[in-house]
């Protein structure tokens, strides 16, 4: 971002949240935002740290809010198994996304609770409503487009007589056919809809693809009910305020001028055992292409909570229900965490340690000094540093698959072509 980010900017002029976007993660932990002089009492050395950029969606700082979800969601989850659903999108649909993302995104939150929702109410089922919390991704560990719908939903629900009730299934909420089905009818017919109302001239032009959608089993993934929820919880944590890659597996190559991508290889992901990563190589511009994709829609909540995990609903149960109440133990423990970030104590970062020491003689008898932000450190050291100018090629190296650079505006450069 800082090597290229202008120059993407000014090749390709994307949209104003994307180039904020660009801006905010370039200046991201440097001297444009400030921060904080660490001095060692001891060795005299002396340690800056920078400010984060705050923005939601950055890969780079955020781990704190990452903290807070996690908090939040362990006070909201209920004393009972849950189950992991996950509501994916055929790859076909990424077209449309790409044009209306937030109407797509919208509709993808409101079928998947639909779904649950009329399944559990059926006596056969559960009879009953379920807490259910939501999650999206749009991205897979490759960066491709890969919309999907991470839920947590209770293994059980309470009944319009305000009793408790277990599913009828030991292993599961429904039928996985009928869930799979079920979300297909839905969306198909919610998404035709929306779309005819709100440019009939377009869904007349992709009326095809979606037909096409109607023949294509969508994917529902359906895990074992489980009362161990923390791992879920974290693994949703990690991407909750960012989008598309944590920094650990983006590198930027300034000799080859090129950046590797370290990504999990599903396809060849052994039972019972982590997928094997591989490393693939793309021009700078395409992955910041790909990254931008990922930038949900400005006020787009991606993480939304219903049925009994929804703020009233929780003060409703409660009072009628407090032994199904997890209380939350590590709230006070984070509370204290985020105190000593906020006050400069420790680094924000994500390897749990509460102490700063001095990186030279390891003393902790530090002392710490605000320091202001450089107002000319973006223009000296980002807006002028981008030399390259002409557009990306696609090599060999990049899957044809991949979403590339999206922009509304290309003023005769040649485009990498969609595919």
């Amino acid at each position: 971002m800082r090597t290229h980010g202008a120059e993407y900017i000014r090749i390709y002029k994307p949209g104003a949240r994307e180039i904020k976007f660009i801006k905010d993660v370039s200046k991201c932990k440097t001297p444009a935002l400030g921060g904080l002089v660490v001095k060692c009492k001891k060795c005299k050395a002396k340690t800056y740290l920078y400010k984060s950029c705050g923005n939601a969606q950055c890969p780079k700082c955020q781990s704190i809010k990452r903290m807070q979800w996690q908090d939040k969601i362990a006070s909201r989850t209920l004393k009972c198994p849950y189950q992991h659903i996950v509501f994916t999108l055929p790859h076909e649909m990424n077209y449309i996304a790409n044009k209306y993302p937030e109407l797509v995104y919208g509709i993808l939150f409101k079928v998947a609770w639909q779904t649950i929702k009329q399944l559990c109410g059926d006596p056969d089922n559960l009879g009953a409503l379920p807490a259910m919390t939501a999650v999206l991704h749009t991205f897979g560990s490759d960066l491709k487009h890969h919309i999907h719908l991470h839920t947590l939903v209770s293994f059980g629900g309470m009944d319009k007589d305000n009793k408790w009730q277990w599913p009828n299934r030991k292993n599961k909420l429904a039928s996985y056919r009928k869930m799979c089905s079920m979300f297909k009818l839905k969306y198909l017919k919610e998404i035709r809809s929306e779309l005819k109302k709100k440019d009939e001239e377009y869904y007349l032009s992709i009326s095809s693809r979606l037909t096409s959608m109607e023949f294509v089993r969508w994917c529902v993934f359906n895990s074992q009910p489980t009362t161990h929820t923390k791992v879920i919880e974290e693994y949703l944590g990690r991407y909750i305020c960012r989008t598309g890659v944590s920094k650990k597996k983006l590198r930027y190559d300034k000799i080859q001028d090129k950046v590797k991508l370290i990504f999990n290889d599903y396809k060849h992901q052994e039972k019972n055992k982590a997928a094997p990563q591989l490393t693939k190589t793309i021009d700078p511009l395409i992955a910041i292409g790909q990254i931008l994709t990922h930038v949900l829609p400005a006020n787009f909540r991606k993480v939304r909570y219903y049925g009994l995990a929804t703020a009233t609903m929780l003060r409703e149960i409660g009072e009628r229900l407090p032994h199904l109440i997890k209380q939350n133990g590590q709230t006070v423990r984070k509370i204290f965490q985020i105190i000593k970030v906020l006050n400069g104590i420790v680094e924000e970062d994500e390897t749990g340690n509460d102490e700063r020491t001095c990186p030279i003689c390891g003393s902790n008898n530090l002392a710490f000094e605000n320091l202001a932000p450089d107002k000319d450190w973006y223009d000296l050291n980002i807006r002028k540093c981008s030399i390259h100018n002409k557009s990306p090629t696609i090599t060999s190296e990049i899957s044809p698959n991949q979403n590339l650079l999206q922009t509304k505006n290309w003023e005769g450069i040649a485009k990498p072509k969609k595919y």
